[in-house]
């Protein structure tokens, strides 16, 4: 068992709870996208989980977005690109179909570039008042590419559950856990990870406690993915 003590931050947010009427979960991160990638309507609400000096706090915040040249595909005077971004301070994330209830919950781990759970090793990252689990990332030798992960699992004492499976064909896949808490309040450690199954495209997946199915810890509700060039 290994303890990553050295990422672990610890800090106190408010925690959203699914909308009764709005059961569909939204994600989204700033930046420049692709036409079609981030739908997303100028000026509509969301709600940005935020550095602040206290650490990470949810804010409600509005976005804004404009057309700009695409650097990957357009020519000379087209704009088929869309820039995202937000008035106010810069989030880590934003997400719609969540609101901050009034029970505080905790950030276990931020990495803002990504940690990779390593081969062979089962990861925990301990935090006071959140049930976590155990991290395993099985890989498999690719020619040309070497180790590669195939499946992403979670373990309790109670057992465990396969949270993800990269698909046969990928080329350098992405195991990146860049945020881990209890974001929905009720006790149980959620995640955000970038699992894409390819090196030129980030596919940030969110992962809530609440609503799961019998049997599971964790249950995939949102899935922002962007290609690069």
């Amino acid at each position: 068992m290994l303890k990553v003590g050295a990422l672990v931050v610890l800090a106190t947010v408010l925690a959203p709870q699914l909308r009764p009427a709005q059961p569909i979960v939204r994600l989204i991160t700033l930046g420049k996208f692709h036409g079609g990638e981030a739908k997303v309507a100028n000026g509509s609400s969301w709600l940005g989980l935020t550095p602040t000096d206290d650490g990470l706090q949810w804010r409600p915040m509005r976005i804004v977005t404009k057309t700009v040249k695409d650097e990957c595909i357009d020519q000379e005077g087209q704009r088929t690109g869309v820039e995202v971004g937000v008035v106010g301070s810069r989030p880590l994330f934003l997400v719609q179909g969540l609101i901050p209830p009034k029970s505080p919950v905790k950030t276990c781990m931020y990495a803002p570039d990504g940690f990779t759970i390593p081969d062979d090793s089962e990861i925990e990252f301990p935090c006071h008042g959140v049930r976590g689990y155990g991290f395993r990332v099985i890989y498999r030798q690719v020619e040309y590419h070497g180790a590669v992960p195939v499946q992403l699992w979670l373990d309790r004492y109670e057992g465990k559950q396969l949270l993800f499976e990269w698909p046969n064909e990928s080329l350098d896949p992405h195991n990146q856990l860049i945020w881990a808490g209890d974001l929905d309040g009720d006790g149980h450690m959620d995640l955000l990870m970038d699992l894409s199954e390819h090196y030129d495209v980030t596919q940030w997946t969110l992962f809530l406690s609440s609503g799961r199915r019998p049997g599971n810890f964790l249950e995939k509700v949102a899935v922002f993915r962007t290609i690069g060039c």
